[in-house]
């Protein structure tokens, strides 16, 4: 399982690209601890719609390339899915089609054959 909640706090912590940006887009956010304060970020974002979507844009962007990334490393140990809990994250939007077209039909199809063989073993 891929928490997409989880991924985007351990970035807040340690992704210095996903800092930047944020520091970029919205100024100085570090605490007396060099983090990125969360609510000094909330109180800009939830003040200001427009800030609130460039927010969700530049995590969409961020958790979604490192998601893909975590499904590729799971693809390379030879895990053939993964499920991904993604909160109110449009994941899909940044999968290519075609790419999407390719994996989804194989997803669905293990996923259906995964909960017709567990439907027996429950009573």
């Amino acid at each position: 399982m891929i928490d997409c909640d989880a991924v985007y706090h351990q970035m807040l912590e340690s992704d210095t690209t996903l800092q930047g940006k944020l520091e970029k887009a919205f100024g100085p956010l570090r605490d007396k601890d060099g983090r990125i304060d969360r609510k000094r970020l909330g109180a800009i974002v939830f003040q200001d719609s427009e800030k609130l979507e460039q927010l969700n844009e530049i995590v969409r962007q961020s958790v979604c390339a490192k998601v893909a990334s975590l499904v590729t490393e799971l693809e390379n140990q030879g895990r053939e899915l993964a499920a991904i809990d993604a909160f109110a994250l449009s994941i899909f939007r940044y999968v290519p089609k075609a790419e999407l077209a390719q994996r989804l039909p194989a997803a669905l199809r293990d996923a259906q054959r995964t909960v017709a063989e567990l439907l027996p073993q429950v009573s």
